[in-house]
């Protein structure tokens, strides 16, 4: 809902519905989410703060992998050699 009605926001469609207060309501149902985690997939569905950001949905997903598969590279990587102190 917040997606259609930042998407709107600037034409004659425009809802008037607040945002700060949709995103609210937002946060609220993404924290019940939590509860059903085991049940959902890694990547849910976009949200409507890429719009406050100007960062279009498919940049979020890339963005979303890139930092997974770094993370688990990290990991992977294991403790980093220690540089040997300069005289």
């Amino acid at each position: 809902m917040g997606s259609i009605i930042e998407a709107l926001r600037h034409g004659p469609r425009a809802t008037g519905i607040d945002p700060t207060k949709l995103r609210m309501i937002s946060s609220y149902w993404e924290q019940v989410r939590r509860l059903y985690g085991a049940f959902e997939s890694d990547i849910r569905a976009g949200a409507s703060e890429v719009y406050v950001h100007g960062m279009p949905g498919g940049q979020y997903t890339n963005l979303h992998e890139q930092a997974r598969v770094r993370s688990e590279s990290k990991r992977r990587a294991g403790p980093k050699w220690r540089r040997p102190m300069s005289p």
